[in-house]
């Protein structure tokens, strides 16, 4: 996504934007876990920049993230076999 533009709200414009990771913690059905997700930042002021495919990403690997720790709070801590 190097030399791309995107809207900024902020900045009311299209701007030059970077990727940076950010770490939150998330809590889903009684499964806690922390997880680094992307996100678009505008170059001229820093504030966040909405691109639906990095959230396509995120939503992508918190829904992997969550249902491997949710295998593993049902097995003890031992991951599940996979459905085949």
């Amino acid at each position: 996504m190097t030399g791309e533009f995107a809207f900024c709200q902020e900045c009311r414009e299209y701007v030059p934007f970077f990727i940076s990771d950010k770490e939150e913690v998330w809590e889903r059905g009684g499964v806690s876990f922390g997880i680094i997700l992307a996100v678009a930042r505008c170059n001229k002021c820093g504030g966040d920049i909405y691109l639906p495919e990095i959230e396509d990403l995120n939503l992508e690997n918190l829904r992997k993230e969550y249902l491997r720790r949710l295998g593993q709070s049902r097995s003890g801590g031992r991951n599940l076999p996979k459905e085949s």
